[in-house]
């Protein structure tokens, strides 16, 4: 068999992603073959075949994304940003885009969501002291996959607008997470 390496840039999908890690198997007897046009990619293994749609573009430069200004820092706890997150997911998944808005104003901030089927539910969370006022919404999946993720006490978010993104580091410093926000 003839082998060819050369360099690719694509963005797959994640839920394409998954779907292929679900399918292999420690067991498996030959290596996968990947092969692509400018659309797609297929994956080929034992007797499976998988074809995962490439999303277009160019995967966003997150290098760049750290490197903002922030206008408005806050830590928040993170056991009850959790708590407050699964909360709020209950009405959020029913809406589109499954949002979530942080609302910071006058010293506090209030995190809430709204669907047209079950309603609205707004919680105030306790945080750091901070300046400034800012409305700005979160996709609720990634942001509990980040709590999801870190073992700390503390997560400070550094934001600069409403359409930039945030960053999310731990106490330490050692996490960094970037996230992008849903326009609202």
């Amino acid at each position: 068999m003839d082998v060819f390496l050369f360099a690719v840039s694509a963005v797959v999908p994640a839920d394409a992603l998954k779907t292929l890690a679900d399918a292999l198997s420690d067991d498996i007897e030959d290596l996968v073959t990947v092969t692509g046009t400018f659309g797609s990619l297929t994956f080929s293994f034992d007797n499976v075949k998988f074809k995962a749609r490439l999303i277009e573009g160019e995967f966003p430069d997150w290098n760049k994304a750290l490197e903002i200004d922030p206008s408005l820092e806050v830590v928040f706890g993170t056991k009850e940003l959790r708590h407050v997150l699964n909360r709020v997911n209950i009405i959020s998944r029913d809406a589109e885009y499954n949002c979530v808005v942080f609302d910071f104003a006058g010293g506090y901030v209030k995190i809430g969501a709204n669907s047209d089927t079950l309603g609205g539910v707004t919680e105030a969370v306790q945080t750091s002291p901070f300046d400034g006022e800012l409305k700005i919404a979160f996709n609720t999946n990634f942001l509990i996959d980040l709590l999801g993720a870190v073992d700390t006490d503390h997560l400070r978010f550094k934001l600069a607008g409403k359409v930039d993104p945030a960053v999310i580091v731990d106490d330490n410093s050692d996490f960094v997470y970037v996230v992008t926000p849903v326009r609202i």
